[in-house]
């Protein structure tokens, strides 16, 4: 049973990690979901009124939802996460509340409808997000502390509906960052496709005898972002002859010798470079003016 509840644990994690970066929150339901016990369609159909209470239609027993819930709840506090009581209500004329649990306990329902909210995502603007829902229901939840003797807050309780729009426009603003993303991967993929070219451009200079599809080769080998090869070092940015040197004795290296056949054999690295020097410089300077 413990190798079973290690693997719900770590199943929780993901799912609550997954909707934590996309939301800057994490609901029961969302770990659920994302646990794939619980299908949108049923969500909704609960939602509707049209299932007494959520549990019904969790694909999975009431001991492993316990386990489930009770790995959310840790996963959240040990992230440092802020509790948010969230007032769920049927879409029915009535709005009657929605019950989530078989028992019907208070304790089990509160840890149902609490949702976890970043820290980043601050009070104020939790607060605000309530205001643009237009929540008819919202409320700050506090709790008395006696080794401070004062009220604490301890998050906001709002109507479900609020923190759906809520969860729109932080979708749109989500959007936004994407497209920002977008742009800046389409500049930086601009960028390194300059620098290779200028990087060919000098490596056939230098090395007039190197094809010129195996110099763009090699500057594009060379120069791929966070890869950490010389290329991508200030000096190979800079197009030092030094560096562009080798850069071309690297490819070399491993197109024309043997040297990745000696690697595959088990020969140490260094003597494997040792074994395949001269071979490497005999092409090199062939290259040369």
């Amino acid at each position: 049973m413990s190798g079973n509840r290690g693997e719900i644990e770590r199943r929780v994690a993901r799912a609550a990690d997954a909707s934590l970066a996309e939301h800057k929150f994490v609901s029961a339901i969302d770990v659920l979901v994302g646990l794939g016990w619980l299908e949108p369609r049923r969500v909704d159909a609960w939602r509707q009124g049209r299932v007494d209470y959520l549990e019904r239609v969790v694909g999975a027993n009431l001991g492993k939802i316990s386990t489930a819930m009770h790995a959310f709840g840790r996963w959240a506090r040990e992230r440092g996460l802020g509790p948010s009581e969230t007032a769920y209500v049927a879409r029915t004329r009535d709005r009657r509340p929605l019950r989530f649990s078989k028992s019907g306990d208070l304790e089990i329902e509160r840890a149902y409808r609490t949702h976890w909210v970043s820290p980043e995502l601050s009070e104020r603007k939790q607060a605000r997000m309530a205001e643009r829902a237009g929540s008819r229901l919202s409320a700050v939840v506090v709790r008395f502390s006696r080794a401070r003797r004062r009220y604490e807050r301890q998050g906001i309780l709002v109507e479900e509906r609020a923190l759906e729009r809520a969860e729109q426009e932080c979708l749109a603003d989500e959007q936004a960052r994407e497209r920002r993303r977008v742009r800046d991967a389409e500049r930086r993929a601009g960028e390194d496709l300059e620098l290779s070219e200028r990087m060919a451009r000098e490596i056939v200079r230098l090395f007039p005898g190197c094809p010129a599809e195996r110099a763009q080769s090699i500057a594009l080998h060379t120069s791929v972002r966070g890869s950490g090869r010389v290329g991508r070092s200030a000096a190979g940015r800079g197009l030092d002859p030094t560096a562009l040197e080798l850069a071309v004795a690297a490819a070399v290296r491993h197109e024309d010798t043997r040297y990745d056949e000696l690697l595959m054999r088990g020969v140490e690295r260094e003597l494997a470079r040792t074994q395949v020097r001269d071979e490497v410089a005999r092409v090199v300077d062939s290259w040369r003016p």
